[in-house]
């Protein structure tokens, strides 16, 4: 009975709807989980002298007065590394790469693009899931800096990222050099995080056609400084990076003065 059926059922099948790209692509996802929870940081309990409790894995907890005095949300967000004074971590924001992952998942059922926008939007999820596990923004007293996580060693330290493949350089930038950021678009995810730094040498800040733009008579009559400006996929809290940014003096042109008061106000 199994064989005609088979051969029925393949019978008025399109020549391009093969079933087994679409059994890969669904067996990937299906096995996202798996490396979601090889990925997951170890957990690793903190020695204390007072009554038994159980912490949060070491370099996670908040016990700086700084942590303390921010809200709910921004203080489950924002982790004190306890190298320096005031220096602290956000933990990464999965949102994006979930929702491409979701979209490229969810592009798999349909024939026109199973073979062709499906894949590439569920393997650029997982690159981006990737990313979010690996790099941390750490904010000190004196500058923001990109830095990367052990975690694929089995530990929680920190190293500082390799050099910029763009401009080259390190990725540390002094908050004094940071004139303005924001993110794009504001609803309804946002993809891109983008900050605009003076640190960079003049000759590299209208290096291709986007420098220029962001550097572009319009954006300059609305009080934006001249620079070097920068581009992530937001894979941490915007809303808690633009509060650590604001509480530094760091000013913003043309965001909103939810996050920022000390926002210019231009017309």
């Amino acid at each position: 009975l199994c064989a005609p059926l088979r051969s029925t059922s393949l019978e008025g099948a399109p020549p391009h709807a093969s079933p087994r790209p679409r059994r890969a692509m669904k067996l990937l996802v299906a096995l996202l989980p798996c490396l979601a929870a090889a990925l997951r940081p170890p957990t690793r309990l903190a020695k204390t002298t007072s009554a038994p409790r159980v912490a949060p894995p070491r370099g996670w907890a908040l016990d700086t007065p700084a942590a303390a005095k921010t809200d709910r949300k921004t203080a489950a967000k924002v982790v004190p590394t306890g190298r320096k004074a005031g220096e602290v971590m956000l933990k990464p924001d999965f949102t994006l790469p979930a929702v491409v992952f979701g979209a490229g998942a969810a592009l798999l059922n349909f024939p026109t693009y199973d073979l062709t926008l499906g894949p590439f939007l569920t393997a650029f999820g997982m690159i981006l899931f990737v990313q979010a596990m690996r790099l941390r923004f750490v904010l000190d007293d004196e500058a923001m800096e990109l830095k990367e996580s052990k975690i694929w060693s089995g530990t929680d330290e920190l190293r500082p990222s390799k050099s910029n493949y763009v401009v080259g350089g390190s990725q540390r930038w002094k908050l004094s050099s940071i004139v303005n950021y924001d993110v794009f678009p504001k609803w309804p995810v946002p993809v891109l995080f983008y900050f605009k730094e003076t640190t960079s040498p003049k000759a590299k800040w209208n290096m291709n056609k986007i420098a220029r733009t962001a550097n572009a008579p319009k954006k300059l009559d609305r009080g934006v400084a001249p620079g070097l400006a920068h581009f992530m996929p937001v894979i941490v809290d915007h809303e808690v990076l633009f509060k650590e940014l604001a509480k530094r003096g760091v000013k913003q042109v043309g965001g909103s003065a939810k996050h920022n008061p000390n926002l210019k106000k231009t017309k």
